[in-house]
Parts: structure tokens; sequence; C-alpha cells
């Protein structure tokens, strides 16, 4: 059996964008492979989160590079507190196997086996850097989705929820924010809403008791949030991994940058779907977000945009990674893309 181990952090500091991918790589490389996964964390946003994997819990950067990565074939970082230093150090052993999740492409060489980078907005030609040996899997065929989310449709008929997301932490407020601006707009007498939250979410207690006064359906710290996703004909939503859940649900999205990470992701996707997006990093104008939405609800014709969903996502991404890394292990496995 191969051994792989994922670093990441999960929690209000680093949402939950990194446990996500790496959970549903993992849980496919085990289900699928012959894998025996283990997270490496310093911190998780809760310890039953690991599901069927293992739980190492470091101390230090030095400890998992040194001590603790060097005993398994494959270790897959997606983690942006790690920097050059730290993968020039899990290069110097050289049975380890390195895949390196990057999204923004601004750490120079990665000294890494295989890049994944699933955003829209990047392509071969940006890693150029990186060296030849180095497998790249740039673009959203390499989105790494859960089984649900390729098993979990509706007819158009069944999807007549607003759905509404601002990631794990929710770190910009979102949550209340755009449910204020939609119920005193009364958008939730025209269409039902449903808005998710983790326990990470700033803001519960108020946005608990608006949901209860104005009949709005809460979903908190759901487990099956594809179930909702697909009952869903529009969202709105942060631009980070769940905004290729939605692509895959085909939900018609306004997605609304929260992170630096996000932007030019949700920028280049926006554009391919024909969709406006919103950055809320410094101020969000609430104005113009309340006019696209009621735009957004408007939308008649929505053929146009399941057609480059579809193209854009098709749910194979883990099987394709899961691909390079059985070729990264057994190179004569490799005959082609």
């Amino acid at each position: 059996m191969k051994k792989i181990i994922f670093r990441f952090d999960s929690g209000t500091q680093y949402g939950l964008g990194h446990w996500n991918r790496c959970r549903a790589l993992a849980d496919y490389l085990a289900a699928r492979g012959d894998y025996s996964c283990v997270f490496a964390v310093r911190e998780i946003h809760a310890p039953q989160a690991v599901g069927r994997h293992r739980l190492a819990r470091i101390s230090s950067e030095t400890e998992f590079i040194h001590s603790i990565a060097p005993r398994f074939d494959v270790a897959v970082i997606d983690h942006y507190g790690y920097q050059q230093r730290h993968f020039q150090a899990l290069a110097t052993h050289p049975r380890l196997k390195r895949v390196i999740w990057d999204d923004e492409n601004n750490r120079g060489n990665l000294h890494a086996h295989i890049i994944i980078n699933p955003s829209a907005a990047f392509t071969h030609q940006d890693y150029c850097q990186q060296p030849s040996s180095c497998r790249l899997l740039i673009g959203t065929r390499y989105v790494a989705l859960r089984q649900e989310f390729s098993c979990c449709h509706l007819c158009k008929a069944q999807k007549k929820y607003l759905l509404l997301m601002f990631g794990g932490s929710d770190p910009r407020h979102l949550s209340l924010k755009v449910l204020r601006l939609l119920v005193r707009a009364g958008i939730h007498h025209t269409i039902p809403i449903v808005l998710v939250s983790t326990h990470l979410c700033p803001d519960l207690r108020k946005i608990r008791a608006l949901c209860e006064r104005y009949g709005i359906l809460h979903i908190h710290n759901s487990d099956h949030i594809s179930q909702w996703m697909a009952r869903s004909r529009f969202a709105v939503s942060a631009g980070g991994g769940s905004s290729f859940e939605l692509l895959a649900m085909r939900v018609i999205t306004l997605l609304i940058v929260v992170a630096d990470n996000q932007y030019a992701h949700t920028q280049a996707l926006a554009s391919s779907l024909s969709l406006p997006w919103f950055d809320a990093r410094k101020r969000l104008d609430a104005k113009a977000l309340l006019k696209s939405i009621q735009k957004l609800l408007r939308k008649k014709n929505v053929s146009s945009y399941h057609k480059v969903a579809k193209m854009q996502i098709d749910t194979l991404g883990c099987q394709r990674i899961m691909r390079e890394i059985n070729a990264l292990l057994s190179p004569q496995l490799l005959t082609g893309k």
C-alpha cells in the first residue's frame, strides 16, 4: 500500500478550502487506489473532518519536513505558508514525491514533481519557471470535487432556491450583510432563500434571528451541501472552492472575492460564464450587488450557461490527479494525457 500525507490547515484563519479539496482527493485515492492517507495539520476545524483517514498533529514545519514527510511515498502540500525554503527542504528527501496545490503562481520554483492549479486564470505558459520534469495540472479539468457533486443533479423544475454561501469562515461577514440586503429589498418574497453556514461563521446569533423572523431556511454545518445546491437555481457565493461545486451543480452564481487567492480565478470564471462578479476585500458595493441579483433572478434562458458550465467542469478532476500520482510512482503507467 502506498502512503500519502496531506499538509494543510483549516479553521477561522485558513478557511475550509484546503481541507475540502485534500479530503476530496484523499477519499478518491483511498476508495479507488491502493493508498493510505494521513492529514498533517497544526490546526483543523473539527477532528471528525478527517473522515476515514488518519490525523497527525504537528508542532512545526521542521518536524513535518524532516521527520514526518520522509516516511511517506507522496506529500501533497496545500498551504500558502509554504514558500521556496520549505519546498527546497522537502526536495532534500529524494525518495519523497512532492505534489503542490498552487492558486496564485507567486512563489517561484516549487521544486515539485506535480503542480495542481485548477483555476481558469492560468495556463502552462505561466509556469515556465518550473523545471521541465514537473507535471503541470492546470485548469478546471483538475478541480478536486467530492463524489457527491458528480451524482446529485435535479431537473430544472426542481430547482427553486436562491442559495447564499460565503465560505466556511465567512471572513468578510457577508452572510449577515447580504441577507439583510435581500430582506430589505423584499427578495425573500419573490424566491425562497437558503443560507448555508458553519460553526466558524461570525454573526451566527444575528443570522439565526433574521432567518427565523423572515422565514429563510438556514442550513448549518451540513454534510450534504450538494443536495441544497441541486435544489438551487441561483446562488451568491464566495469565489473559493464552492464556486467549482456550484458550477458542477449547474447553479447560476454571482461570485464575490473575499480573499486575495480568489481574485484571478473569480475574474476568469465569471468572464467565461458572462456573469458579473464583485470584490469584497475592501468594500462591497451593496447597491450594485443588489441590482445584479435582481437582474439574475429575471434570467429565463439558462441553456447557454449550462453549456459553458459543462465545458468547464466534468467532475473527473480527482480521477485525473490520481492517474498522474500513479504515474509518478510507476512511470510506465503514463501512456498519454
